[in-house]
């Protein structure tokens, strides 16, 4: 399905919006600063631990790749491979996020990438150190036999991966509305349109509060009121002077 792409004012903005905002931007923290990957090595009594993020895991399972050559034939070409695979859904995990910012302002629905990317890349990240865990075990005949642990902002970012899809499957996508301070009145023998809520700017989509305006107050686009109901929305046939719905005099707008 294809997204319409429009111009969305910030200050138009659901609180939907700012959600998926503030969620998909901790999750890009969590994901490029947040030390994921934790490796211990135990060598009889003494160990090496360490952490490190996903930016910095190539030179860190390099490191750990010399030193595990110091007692393997194997070498450290393993220990490239997971970080280039790693790299890999950084890079898509990220790719993700920034789709996801900017359909916040160019669409009016809202993309899930960046939060499907994030749970995608924790649930392959773990996959990944489950066969590496295994493997490095049978190599080493159980000398070592956890090499790698997921650390905390692993496990936040699925957790608001999830939310962050839930949140965009599930919350209406509400467009924020100066409120007048009076109620809504809907003339008697109208067809059930909203009055207060029908009328928006075709070039923006922010509302229009106004019913006489002119101009748009968010965009500046110039508003045709001659071709819709300026209080209940209805599309108007050419040369109508009365809407059929409501009974507004819509010559008195012109």
């Amino acid at each position: 399905m294809r997204k319409e792409k429009v111009n969305m004012d910030v200050k138009s903005w659901s609180a939907k919006r700012w959600l998926v905002l503030l969620l998909q931007g901790v999750i890009v923290l969590l994901v490029l600063f947040g030390k994921w990957l934790g490796y211990r090595i135990n060598f009889f009594f003494d160990s090496i631990s360490d952490s490190t993020t996903l930016l910095k895991v190539g030179k860190s399972l390099g490191k750990l790749g010399e030193f595990l050559s110091d007692f393997q034939d194997s070498g450290s070409g393993g220990m490239t491979a997971l970080s280039v695979v790693i790299y890999l859904l950084l890079i898509a995990a990220v790719a993700g996020a920034v789709v996801t910012i900017y359909s916040l302002f160019s669409s009016k629905s809202i993309s899930m990438a960046g939060f499907a990317a994030g749970a995608v890349l924790f649930v392959v990240l773990l996959l990944l150190v489950s066969i590496t865990n295994g493997s490095i075990k049978k190599e080493t005949e159980g000398f070592i036999e956890k090499l790698f642990t997921i650390g905390a902002p692993a496990y936040f970012t699925l957790i608001l991966s999830l939310l962050g899809l839930v949140v965009c499957a599930k919350m209406p996508d509400v467009a924020s509305e100066q409120q007048s301070g009076f109620p809504s009145f809907t003339p008697s023998g109208s067809s059930g349109h909203n009055a207060a809520a029908a009328r928006r700017c075709p070039s923006c989509g922010a509302a229009i509060q106004n019913a006489s305006s002119q101009f748009c107050t968010s965009c500046g686009a110039k508003l045709d009121a001659g071709t819709q109901c300026p209080v209940c929305g209805r599309t108007l046939e050419p040369g109508s002077r009365f809407c059929p719905d409501c009974g507004t005099d819509v010559s008195s707008y012109r």
